[in-house]
């Protein structure tokens, strides 16, 4: 409408959706999901008003078998010359219905304050809140020098909830009923940090929580992080009476399918302490090169671990690194099935750890101290002590002029195994038939030579096999003066 010669106001039609719809499916999984009635509007446009704007769909799926009505409305404030925007509510509300939901249905609602200031380089986020499912989520996020590479933040988030198994029913994923057989399921989280990369400085100043009984705490703080001198010192420390039903939540969380999580329950049922704690603090100088693990002590389903790694020239590809590792315990199977779920494919360790739950023997010690300086060649390795599947192995190795790149170097060590019963290790790895004829096994050697071009002196090769209608077993033993295995050629 013109007033004396000036554009008072500028007014669109708006946007306007009405009764869209999609739908997905994958042919592989049999799952389908239909989004219909979407509807968006925003009313008209007027040059300089605030934007009021409202969005809703219906969902339905059926794995897991939920539909729901989803709805997300809010206003937006603008002011162009002061490059400032902001919603102010924005409000999300979904009304879920399925057969896993308590008396058959849920409401899950959000809201938040959103300000963005690109004159000032700052974003907030402010009033964050979710509730839903007994489970609410609080926080609160402020981003500074917004358009740098990697810009400033702090913040904090909160989150209660009080039944850990509700949510996974929710969702018909199978540690849902697993989680229902336990009395503690309430679950906490909290967390606060402040990242300044003006500065360098990095906190996190509280970073704790409780689920299934399990706590965890740590911290975390840096200075030069903003450089690639970063010096930095954390801890970490977590303890608990169920390790293998926290380890079935984190291994669903991450998508872990059905078959994985059964053999991991298949592999830890057995183990008679289910608890678990752990201690480890970090310290790194990176401007003086210096980088260490001085504290590392696990306790797993009543095995333990103890170490410490001390490292200099760490801001380098070729660094030293001094230290000694500790493990024993009675249940090596464990073991092995908790260093899979840390596996992008941990199928095989899972598998192993499967076939060793079956075995009579599952105790285990290892032993090893290490001093390795990439850049002088030099490896020592004055202690290599190690009981386990069957098998006794001892050794030391030292080397100088070591080149791991090329092979190059001279080696000199030890090493006997003496394997009294290969079937558990057999088994555990595919090998059923072979674990009827192959009994036992010795080596003994000493190694010589490079990476590249080894030379076993003296060899000796001891190994007790049987077959059927054996009635004693054989012992074939070769002894050797030397033995040579050239990698590059392929020779041996």
């Amino acid at each position: 409408e013109p007033h004396d010669g000036v554009l008072a106001s500028f007014v669109l039609g708006g946007v306007d959706i009405k009764d869209a719809r999609f739908t997905w499916s994958d042919a592989t999984t049999d799952q389908k999901i239909t989004i219909s009635k979407i509807n968006a509007a925003t009313g008209e446009l007027t040059f300089g008003d605030p934007i009021d704007f409202n969005a809703s769909l219906t969902v339905v799926a059926n794995k897991p078998a939920l539909d729901g009505d989803v709805s997300l409305t809010g206003t937006v404030f603008y002011n162009l010359d002061d490059e400032r925007y902001q919603v102010n509510p924005l409000a999300f509300k979904a009304l879920l219905r399925g057969k896993h939901l308590p008396d058959g249905s849920a409401t899950i609602e959000a809201g938040a304050e959103i300000d963005v200031n690109l004159a000032d380089e700052i974003a907030r986020i402010t009033g964050l809140k979710l509730s839903g499912l007994g489970t609410t989520v609080e926080g609160e996020l402020t981003a500074t020098d917004i358009e740098d590479d990697i810009p400033s933040a702090k913040g904090f988030l909160n989150v209660d909830g009080k039944d850990l198994a509700l949510i996974f029913n929710a969702f018909e994923l199978p540690v849902g009923k697993q989680l229902a057989g336990i009395s503690k399921r309430a679950f906490n989280f909290a967390a606060a940090f402040d990242a300044n990369m003006e500065t360098g400085e990095a906190t996190l100043s509280k970073f704790e929580g409780n689920m299934l009984g399990a706590r965890l705490s740590g911290s975390f703080n840096a200075t030069k992080t903003n450089t690639d001198k970063p010096i930095a010192k954390g801890n970490l420390n977590a303890s608990g009476p169920d390790l293998l039903t926290l380890l079935a939540v984190l291994g669903q969380i991450q998508g872990a399918d059905a078959e994985t999580l059964k053999s991991l329950n298949q592999a830890l049922r057995s183990a008679k302490d289910k608890s678990f704690a752990i201690g480890a603090d970090l310290d790194a100088d990176l401007g003086k090169g210096l980088a260490s693990l001085p504290k590392l002590n696990l306790t797993l389903l009543g095995n333990t671990i103890t170490g410490e790694v001390f490292a200099t020239h760490a801001d380098s590809d070729k660094p030293a690194v001094k230290g000694s590792l500790k493990a024993s315990g009675p249940d090596l199977p464990s073991m092995i099935a908790v260093a899979a779920q840390f596996q992008t494919d941990g199928k095989a360790l899972t598998d192993m750890a499967k076939s060793l739950a079956k075995e009579k023997t599952k105790r285990f010690k290892l032993e090893a101290n290490f001093d390795i300086d990439l850049k002088a060649g030099r490896i020592s390795l004055p202690q290599l002590s190690a009981d386990l599947i069957g098998l006794e192995i001892r050794g030391n190795m030292t080397g100088e002029d070591v080149d791991f790149e090329d092979g190059d170097g001279t080696l000199d060590g030890r090493l006997k195994v003496d394997g009294k019963n290969l079937g558990p290790l057999l088994r555990s790895v595919g090998q059923a038939d072979l674990a009827k004829s192959v009994r036992s096994m010795k080596i003994d050697a000493g190694v010589k030579g490079s990476l590249s071009d080894l030379i076993l002196s003296p060899l000796t090769l001891t190994t007790t096999v049987a077959g059927a209608g054996v009635k004693k077993p054989v012992e074939l033993k070769v002894a050797a003066g030397s033995a040579r295995a050239n990698l590059d050629k392929e020779t041996l």
